[in-house]
């Protein structure tokens, strides 16, 4: 317990001679300030509120998956990219020349994607699956163009064709198959081998 002190006592310690002819004695008041330090820094402490802890940062949610509008895909190696959509897009003013669009709206767990789009003559919604929607290219990787891009290689149209084959309940089913440019990722300027490749898809159908 702390002692208590008055202030006549501490006068009368100043005014005592030291004894022994020794030091003299530490003044009164200088004792009594340095015994109520401690005491007010403790008292200090027990008032201070400490911060709440803070919530930890809650990680964003994966993006989920859309395995039921997959592409499977058959090359030199085979793969599945999911979340599939394949829009049309019918000219605002008024012509048959409309645009189609097969996509992935997300890469997979993998990173690959693909994305093959055109414009070409349709008379009617109703003919989509008699045409045969068609695309070529150079041999010359362009990483934003039509193509299929993986971790290992990036598959681009030479002769190629996309054929809707039934749509049904806002999908549509369809083939895409002939010869593409394959370039390896590691050395994306060398000379591509070309490849035979066939894939099959489900996609969700947008029309605009």
């Amino acid at each position: 317990m702390r002692p208590f002190v008055t202030t006549a006592d501490a006068e009368r310690h100043a005014a005592r001679p030291p004894r022994g002819g020794g030091r003299a004695a530490v003044p009164w008041p200088i004792v009594l300030v340095a015994l109520q330090i401690p005491w007010a820094l403790a008292a200090g402490c027990e008032e201070e509120q400490l911060p709440p802890p803070r919530s930890p940062a809650t990680a964003p949610a994966a993006a989920e998956l859309d395995r039921k509008h997959t592409a499977s895909i058959k090359a030199d190696r085979n793969y599945v990219i999911p979340n599939l959509q394949f829009v049309v897009q019918r000219d605002p003013v008024g012509t048959d020349m409309t645009g189609f669009t097969l996509l992935s709206t997300r890469p997979g767990p993998d990173d690959s994607r693909l994305l093959f789009g055109t414009t070409q003559n349709l008379s009617s919604l109703d003919k989509l699956t008699s045409i045969d929607i068609r695309f070529a290219g150079a041999r010359l990787l362009d990483p934003h163009g039509n193509g299929i891009f993986t971790t290992l290689a990036c598959y681009q149209p030479k002769f190629v064709t996309l054929k809707i084959r039934k749509v049904d309940a806002g999908e549509a089913q369809g083939t895409l198959s002939g010869e593409f440019y394959r370039f390896k990722t590691v050395t994306p300027t060398a000379k591509p081998d070309v490849v035979r490749l066939e894939a099959t898809f489900t996609a969700v159908l947008i029309v605009k």
